[in-house]
C-alpha cells in the first residue's frame, strides 16, 4: 500500500535550483510542494500557513541565521515538520551541528538525484536519513575516540555556546533564550571560567574540539 503523498516546503535562494527541485519532487518523488521560498525570513510563516510534512532547506540563504531557524522550527512546531538539509557543506562540524539541532536528514548537493529521492523516502519510512558523509564521520569518531566534554554545562549554557558558534549577536541570543543581555554576559563568563578561556573564540574552539556543536 502506497503511503499518502507528503506536503513539502522548499527553502533555497537560487531560483533555478529551487524550481528544478520543485519539479523533481512533484514529478519523480510524487509529493506536493506547498511552498517554495528564497530567504530564511520566509520559512516560519510559510510553515505556519501551509503546514508541510517535510521542509527541504539549504544552509546558505539571506535573512536570519539558518541554524536559528532550525531551532525555532523545533521549538514552535516540535517534530511535526521533518527537516531535510540539502547543502554544499560536507564538513563534520556543520553536519553534526544540524543533527544536534534536530534535523531529520542531511544530504550534500553534489548527490545524485536518486539520492534525494531516497532521502525523502527514508524520512517517510523511518523518520530520518543519514548520508554517507555523516556515517563516515560517525565511524571515524568511534575509531579514533574523539574527545567529548567532561564539563557539566546547563541546558541554557549549551544553548548559548551553540549560538556563539553560530555567530549570533548577543542581543539576538537574549531574545531567543528569553532573558536579558546582562544575563547572557553572566552566562558567558561562567562558561569561560569552566572552560578556562578568556574570549568567545576560546568557547568556539572548545565546542568544536569536544563535539558540542
Amino acid at each position: 500500500m502506497q503511503k499518502e503523498a507528503y506536503k513539502v516546503g522548499i527553502a533555497e535562494d537560487h531560483p533555478l535550483f529551487r524550481e528544478g527541485l520543485k519539479d523533481f519532487i512533484e514529478k519523480r518523488v510524487g509529493d506536493k510542494v506547498v511552498f517554495d521560498v528564497g530567504s530564511a525570513d520566509e520559512i516560519l510563516d510559510s510553515i505556519k500557513k501551509h503546514n508541510p510534512n517535510l521542509l527541504v532547506m539549504d544552509l546558505s540563504m539571506p535573512g536570519i541565521p539558518v541554524f536559528t531557524v532550525i531551532e525555532l522550527i523545533r521549538k514552535r512546531f516540535s517534530q511535526d515538520v521533518k527537516i531535510l538539509i540539502l547543502s554544499l557543506y560536507d564538513d563534520e562540524a556543520t553536519i553534526s551541528s544540524c543533527f544536534k539541532l534536530g534535523v531529520d536528514g542531511y544530504l550534500c548537493k553534489k548527490a545524485d538525484p536518486s539520492e534525494i529521492q531516497n532521502a525523502i523516502e527514508q524520512i517517510k519510512k523511518h523518520g530520518y536519513f543519514v548520508c554517507v558523509e555523516a556515517t563516515k564521520y560517525y565511524v571515524k569518531n568511534l575509531q579514533t575516540g574523539k574527545p567529548t566534554s567532561t564539563i557539566d554545562f546547563s541546558d541554557k549554557e549549551l544553548d548559548l555556546i551553540r549560538h556563539i558558534v553560530d555567530e549570533v549577536k548577543t542581543a539576538e541570543i537574549a531574545e531567543l533564550l528569553k532573558t536579558s543581555v546582562k544575563s547572557i554576559e553572566v552566562y558567558k563568563r561562567k562558561i569561560m571560567t569552566k572552560i578556562g578561556c578568556k574570549t568567545s573564540i576560546g568557547i568556539v574552539r572548545y565546542a568544536i574540539e569536544h563535539g558540542l556543536v
